[in-house]
C-alpha cells in the first residue's frame, strides 16, 4: 500500500487529515511497534463536515475499530 496522508497524534491523541477526498481508506495506527488496520469509508455528507476529532477510536483484543462518533452511531 502507498499511503495518501500521514499525521501523527497530538499530546492528547487528535489528529486532523486535510481534505480528503471521497473513497475508501485504511487507516493504520502503529503502536509500540504494531500496526493496526481499519478500513474507512469516507463519504461527506451534505450537512456536515465531519472532523477525525469526532470519531474515537478504541484497540480492543488486537483489532482497531470505531467505537463512536459525536456526530452519530458508529457504522
Amino acid at each position: 500500500m502507498t499511503p495518501v496522508a500521514e499525521v501523527t497524534t497530538g499530546r492528547d491523541g487528535s489528529f486532523q487529515f486535510k481534505k480528503p477526498s471521497p473513497g475508501d481508506y485504511w487507516l493504520v495506527a502503529a503502536i509500540d511497534g504494531t500496526e493496526y488496520k481499519l478500513l474507512i469509508r469516507y463519504q461527506p455528507g451534505k450537512k456536515t463536515d465531519a472532523k477525525c476529532a469526532e470519531f474515537q477510536y478504541a484497540l480492543e483484543k488486537g483489532k482497531l475499530y470505531l467505537r463512536n462518533s459525536t456526530t452519530g452511531p458508529a457504522r
